[in-house]
């Protein structure tokens, strides 16, 4: 499966480190921009960009691409040609979700003015060269997964090192985004691309628990007819049958293979029939003990209210 890893400065001031791989074949690596606009961002209450939040830097954490699609007439100038639908699997990505961020974008379009990539409205953005990798690698039906994770501060200068990656950050253009209204503006786009899209968690999970169940009777060599026991083996021990003898050996009168769970439901049985007599000879009787009927006990009071 093809994997985007992308690497951004914590502080995401600079541009991320981007790198496609197909298992261990690494097939292209190049800058991106996984930074909003801070302005923006501001103007939606998200002054500090919290990733979590709306309008906020793209989080870190896992995602599986959701739905491929072409960008809407006149969008070129902001997404480029192509929108890559992603939704979050695991990490602070996931957490997003609480606050409203259900799916996030990734795209190209062109670089500002300066020549840099521009930030974005909260999603991923490559360069052209590295998006038509992508769908080319990706073909009609392929799948993709997205790992975003804090860059690695470089090593000090005086220090003998070798450079990690083919690329390094640089700056990110002071360019704005083009299209921040709806509808064009990220946050429409995402939403309109989720109607009628199934969550690629809830396409991952089990569709049919009793295809499932069969399919575990036909591979252990069960059947219906057949019942679960316990206790691994003819001497169940301590086991699962919760019974210490040989299996099948007679037992006691009102005890099973489930033991003390029988006796001690039955003693439970008996103290509440013995209660409710005691309760009713009480309210025969009409009143509390006389005073010789306490002289002939034992001396202690043992009179208890209920």
């Amino acid at each position: 499966m093809l994997h985007l890893k992308v690497l951004v400065p914590e502080s995401r001031d600079r541009s991320a480190v981007l790198i496609l791989s197909d298992g261990m074949n690494r097939i292209r690596e190049d800058v991106g921009a996984a930074s909003s606009v801070p302005k923006l961002a501001a103007a939606h209450g998200n002054a500090a960009c919290d990733p979590l939040r709306p309008w906020g830097h793209t989080p870190f954490g896992t995602y599986r691409l959701l739905k491929r699609a072409s960008s809407p007439a006149g969008c070129d100038i902001e997404y480029g040609s192509k929108l890559l639908l992603f939704e979050a699997q695991r990490g602070p990505a996931l957490e997003a979700e609480s606050f409203g961020r259900l799916a996030f974008l990734l795209y190209a379009g062109p670089a500002g003015q300066d020549k840099r990539l521009r930030r974005t409205q909260g999603g991923v953005r490559v360069s052209k060269t590295m998006m038509n990798e992508i769908t080319t690698q990706l073909g009609a039906g392929g799948d993709m997964s997205m790992h975003i994770e804090a860059l690695a501060a470089p090593a000090a200068w005086w220090q003998f090192w070798k450079p990690k990656y083919a690329v390094q950050p640089g700056p990110l253009s002071s360019d704005a985004p083009h299209l921040v209204s709806a509808p064009l503006d990220e946050a429409s786009l995402i939403a309109e691309l989720l109607k009628g899209t199934r969550s690629r968690r809830s396409q991952l999970a089990t569709p049919n628990r009793d295809a499932d169940r069969n399919r575990w009777l036909r591979d252990s060599g069960s059947s219906d007819s057949q019942s679960y026991r316990g206790g691994g083996g003819e001497f169940a021990g301590g086991g699962a049958s919760g019974s210490w003898g040989q299996a099948g050996a007679a037992r006691p009168a009102g005890v099973d293979a489930a033991g003390r769970i029988i006796g001690a439901t039955a003693a439970a049985g008996i103290a509440a029939d013995a209660f409710a007599a005691a309760s009713r000879e009480s309210d025969a009787g009409g009143g509390a003990p006389t005073a010789s009927e306490s002289a002939g006990g034992t001396g202690t009071n043992t009179d208890t209210s209920y």
